[in-house]
């Protein structure tokens, strides 16, 4: 193996790709060694030679402390044998794991776990300030991020990308206000963004942390602008504890608490640049204040069967959103076209708020400019 890093697969796979394997560029399947360099200098030959074609990480952790590996400007595709089998981690360090640059396009990311800093049991210092993925603009055309769990970093993913296909992605964990920050034009199918490290059935109400206050587990308390759960019942010291990351024990005198989630944070926000962007069938009933915010005046948003229990904040130009569960309220605060929301349960009356100037349309079938559409919704009239 070590002798023959490439193959040219018309003969090895029959797929008219070349493959290299990770390991013959000498990357630690323990986790014990970076592996930075190593799968880099895969991803490189690969695109220096052909332009393209598949670096394949098989079963293992691989530290990329050094972190982040870069894809850009090639076809290189990045497949791991499993999501749980293949991780690529960069928890006790705070690093982009995974930098995917401009013109990286026609390729796959797919079958990995990938941990950024402040999960995993990671005892060093609180929180991240880099993100676990990050895409920049112009990158993604055509291409699939596929069957991959990214937990940690200040937001899991943090992509400007446009026409990238996410399918199959568990996201969360994150200390930033998001999971996933979107600034470009993406389709998330089947996201999974109700993740929590958190072992215990928290409770739907949060208070202010107290000194010498009995607490019960599932209880939470906000504590410097972030959401902890009581995992041990008992009596807090006189001084509020200090923060640890997710999965790690909080003592507080005879409590025990962990990071729930920051104090705001939602599943998705999609920021200024926001453009065109589809959601199919996701879960975004995780440990949020709001599940789905759209803060863009060039955003268009389709969702489909998307769950959203932590509700909707919507300043965009255009908007649809049909048959899924909304909870939590809806907030709109400023529409270019319009927003149609059709054929939703558990929407509330009570639970929307709308800004000066905004309209509920006179006719479903021909809306005004600037109005709103709520329709066929359970609970609403």
């Amino acid at each position: 193996m070590q002798n023959n890093t490439i193959f040219g697969s018309d003969v090895y796979f029959k797929s008219g790709r070349p493959y290299t394997d990770a390991i013959a560029w000498e990357a630690d399947p323990t986790g014990v060694a970076d592996s930075t360099s190593s799968i880099q200098a895969a991803h490189d030959y690969m695109k220096s030679t052909y332009g393209g074609g598949i670096v394949n990480l098989p079963p293992g952790l691989f530290n990329i402390a050094q972190g982040p590996l870069n894809l850009d400007n090639s076809c290189v595709s990045l497949i791991g044998a499993g999501r749980g089998a293949t991780t690529l981690f960069s928890w006790h360090n705070d690093a982009t794991v995974l930098s995917i640059g401009a013109n990286w396009a026609n390729a796959k990311i797919a079958d990995l776990t990938i941990y950024g800093k402040g999960v995993n049991q990671d005892t060093g210092s609180f929180g991240a300030t880099k993100s676990a993925i990050v895409m920049a603009a112009n990158s993604g055309n055509n291409s699939k991020i596929s069957d991959i769990t990214v937990w940690g970093g200040y937001y899991a993913i943090d992509t400007a990308a446009q026409d990238c296909v996410f399918e199959d992605v568990f996201a969360g964990t994150s200390y930033g206000l998001s999971a996933i920050n979107c600034t470009g034009a993406i389709w998330i199918r089947r996201g999974k963004f109700d993740t929590s490290t958190i072992n215990v059935t928290p409770k739907t109400s949060t208070n202010n942390w107290k000194p010498d206050q009995a607490f019960d587990v599932g209880d939470l308390v906000v504590i410097q602008n972030y959401i902890i759960c009581c995992v041990t019942a008992g009596i807090t010291d006189i001084n509020p504890p200090a923060l640890a990351n997710y999965g790690v024990n909080i003592p507080d005198g005879s409590a025990i608490w962990q990071l729930y989630a920051p104090q705001k944070y939602s599943a998705l926000i999609y920021g200024p640049g926001a453009r065109e962007n589809n959601l199919d069938v996701c879960d975004m009933s995780g440990p949020y204040s709001t599940s789905l915010i759209v803060d863009s005046p060039t955003a268009f948003i389709e969702a489909r069967s998307v769950i959203m229990d932590g509700g909707l904040s919507f300043n965009g130009f255009w908007g649809r959103f049909s048959g899924g569960h909304l909870s939590g309220g809806i907030e709109i605060n400023g529409i270019g076209k319009g927003l149609v929301i059709r054929d939703y349960c558990a929407i509330d009356n009570s639970n929307l708020t709308v800004s000066s100037g905004i309209k509920r349309a006179s006719s479903t079938t021909n809306p005004e400019i600037g109005s709103y559409i709520i329709d066929g919704c359970f609970g609403f009239q």
